[in-house]
């Protein structure tokens, strides 16, 4: 009987493997993230807020407790003030955003995050929506990633930290290739020993290799990492952008 049972699933899980392969169980896949990624968006939006309404819940019985209850509540509504307040000016960024790209050779689509790491970003927008992986990810002027992956519903942003990511740059005249250090920075690297570079200076996008759009913002160089006595130069990047401000990009289709 379990030698049955044991044929029975193995059938089965090849036939489900040569169907997704085959592309007939996206209609399946597509109903699943229609229902999903509306709950990760809340559950990203949310999770902090659900974290400290618990911990309130769970002091009760503290003054000390109720005294940040209060505290909390009136944070809170101040920070509704401030983000009512701010809506027209981030309406006023999303109208730059549209102007950054040339009109008629890119078309941009906004996309939530949904989800978020030091090698990647999740976004609530697909292939339903036109995103392909190789697609440019970016914020204002600022590189963010290339799309890696996609399903109907949601798709998964590469970034430049990311272990195995190589973004051809420049810095001025200069060029180099941001890689990926250990999911957690950025290093340039492929610089002659004679090329003057310095802290301070802007790392932007050549438009070469996975990120053909030129003169896009992937960061500073914060430090020098190389020796003199190294075939190449080798310098510490940093992002000027930080995930958590941000609740939205941009795809460049």
């Amino acid at each position: 009987m379990q030698k049955k049972i044991f044929i029975f699933l193995l059938v089965l899980s090849v036939g489900l493997f040569l169907l997704d392969r085959a592309h007939f169980l996206n209609p399946v896949r597509r109903i699943a993230d229609s229902a999903f990624v509306p709950l990760e968006y809340i559950f990203y939006s949310g999770r902090q807020k659900v974290t400290d309404e618990f911990r309130i819940l769970t002091f009760w019985q503290s003054g000390e407790a109720r005294i940040k209850y209060l505290e909390t509540k009136n944070r809170e509504l101040l920070e509704a003030k401030v983000k009512a307040e701010s809506l027209a000016a981030e309406n006023a960024a999303l109208r730059k955003q549209l102007g950054i790209l040339p009109a008629g050779k890119f078309i941009l689509l906004p996309a939530a995050i949904i989800g978020a790491d030091s090698a990647k970003i999740i976004i609530a927008a697909g292939t339903d929506s036109g995103v392909r992986p190789g697609q440019t990810v970016v914020i204002g002027e600022t590189l963010l990633g290339v799309v890696d992956s996609a399903t109907p519903k949601t798709s998964v942003v590469r970034r430049p930290t990311a272990s195995g990511s190589k973004i051809p740059a420049k810095i001025g005249e200069v060029r180099g290739l941001i890689a990926g250090e250990f999911n957690t920075g950025m290093l340039l690297t492929q610089v002659a020993q004679t090329e003057p570079i310095d802290v301070g200076d802007t790392v932007e996008t050549s438009g070469e290799g996975d990120v053909p759009i030129p003169n896009l913002l992937i960061g500073q160089i914060t430090k020098i990492k190389s020796r003199e006595s190294d075939v190449f130069r080798e310098a510490q990047v940093v992002s000027p952008v930080n995930l958590s401000d941000l609740s939205f990009v941009f795809i460049v289709k």
